[in-house]
């Protein structure tokens, strides 16, 4: 039996059809427009406070009685293509920087529509 060599690749004419160019993920062009994440999951609450209140950090998030996990809150507002903002911040009385998460202005008054 004979086995092709390692430098022969085949693609059928249906991989070709069925198969379509992958898109840059960091193309705005490209992306999709946002979902609306599942009402008053994490995701909705950071989505409702970063279009209502503003810019929020993960002091902001536990003070406000949310929980501790801002950043997985972030992640999946990224995942469902809402454009999140951070920047690191350097706080009074804090050792170290933390991040501050915001909306984009076109984002913040589609989240308005949505979430409303």
């Amino acid at each position: 039996m004979k086995t092709p060599a390692a430098t022969e690749i085949t693609t059928s004419a249906t991989h070709k059809r069925n198969c379509k160019p992958q898109l840059n993920m960091f193309d705005a062009s490209a992306r999709s427009a946002p979902i609306a994440p599942k009402r008053h999951s994490n995701a909705w609450l950071a989505l409702y406070d970063m279009a209502t209140h503003g810019p929020i950090t993960h002091l902001d998030w536990i003070q406000s009685g949310r929980g501790w996990r801002l950043a997985a809150a972030i992640k999946e507002c990224r995942y469902l293509n809402w454009v999140v903002l951070d920047e690191w911040v350097h706080l009074s009385g804090m050792p170290r920087s933390i991040k501050r998460y915001r909306l984009s202005d076109e984002f913040k008054v589609l989240a308005l529509e949505v979430l409303a």
